[in-house]
């Protein structure tokens, strides 16, 4: 269960921002386009038998592959292999980047800050496992890092989360969700964005190996 979304920041969080996820919008005209300009077909891509990696001892981890694979033959024409591997056996191989395509992977708040999310993809980081590097990504998390000024840090964050999407070494899947009862007798209940209700901030995402 979860709300889909484009960006990394999710909501609920500060500085989630959709209007930078344009590029990972649902737009199968736009993909195929996107296609064609690349030079290659969908047969040519389907020919390189790009594989997609995923835990097997999960349900929904196959569940979600089996989606996308058939997604992107529906909206595409390109086939991928369903490459499922046991846990221990899938973990290693994402972090050690032998693998193409792979998730889901996920992240959930340690603290409602926008740090404790772009931190993982700038370069040498042991928490991304495409292997990414961008240097203009790299010195704007680290000047968003040091800054003491709020309203500078969102500006570089969010400098740092359009890189983020426009490269896509990461495709954003979906928010997950967390609901909880409260008593009605219950009063002065506040939330903070990485309590686990009314909603539990982790968000999935599909790795793609940069080689």
């Amino acid at each position: 269960r979860g709300y889909a979304t484009t960006t990394f920041i999710p909501k609920g969080m500060r500085d989630y921002n959709p209007s930078l996820g344009t590029n990972q919008i649902f737009d199968p005209t736009k993909a195929k386009a996107s296609l064609q300009a690349s030079g290659l077909t969908a047969d040519q891509l389907t020919s390189m038998n790009i594989k997609y990696t995923y835990n097997s001892n999960s349900a929904s981890s196959k569940q979600i592959a089996q989606f996308l694979v058939e997604q992107l033959k529906t909206n595409l024409g390109v086939t991928l292999i369903l490459d499922g591997t046991d846990s221990k056996t899938n973990s290693k191989r994402l972090h050690n980047g032998n693998y193409q395509i792979g998730g889901p992977s996920g992240w959930g708040a340690d603290y409602p800050d926008e740090q404790d999310w772009y931190d993982i993809f700038v370069t040498g980081s042991g928490n991304q496992f495409s292997n990414w590097s961008n240097a203009s990504f790299d010195k704007a998390v680290a000047d968003a890092d040091t800054a003491s000024d709020q309203a500078k840090r969102d500006t570089l964050y969010n400098q740092a989360g359009k890189i983020l999407v426009d490269e896509a070494p990461v495709v954003f899947l979906n928010q997950s969700t967390r609901w909880t009862l409260v008593k009605s007798y219950v009063k002065g209940v506040t939330n903070v964005p990485n309590d686990e209700f009314p909603g539990a901030f982790y968000l999935h995402t599909i790795q793609i190996a940069a080689h």
